[in-house]
């Protein structure tokens, strides 16, 4: 996957989506999402804002455990809302601060979703 051109001045990644969270969004499992990171995003371009899709980081048991998920962001009174676009009911979205801790996990948003894509792993 190659860079996005519109986001040449920040660090760049991809992220395998690994399940059906965002599936309403058009992003399913299988598929390749590429990312800004978060920090860069806010320096060169704009904040987040309600409705951008960000990739999320939980960090559990001190920082020891990791996972990354992809939500629709939207701002609240007080905090962030992160929202699951899926036609699976078991994802729940999250509330909290920005960057905070709810129910003893680490939530930061490390990456703004700037395309996702459908490839092979071997061409």
């Amino acid at each position: 996957m190659a860079r996005d051109p519109r986001y040449r001045r920040a660090k760049q990644f991809v992220w395998l989506v690994l399940d059906d969270s965002m599936n309403k969004a058009g992003i399913h499992n299988g598929m390749w999402v590429l990312g800004v990171d978060y920090w860069d995003f806010e320096k060169y371009y704009r904040p987040i804002e309600s409705g951008d899709i960000v990739v999320v980081e939980r960090l559990r048991s001190g920082g020891r455990e990791r996972e990354r998920t992809i939500k629709r962001y939207r701002e609240e009174k007080g905090g962030v809302a992160l929202i699951p676009e899926s036609t699976n009911a078991h994802h729940e979205g999250l509330s909290a601060r920005r960057n905070g801790v709810v129910g003893g996990e680490e939530i930061r948003i490390v990456g703004y979703v700037s395309l996702s894509c459908t490839l092979a792993l071997f061409e």
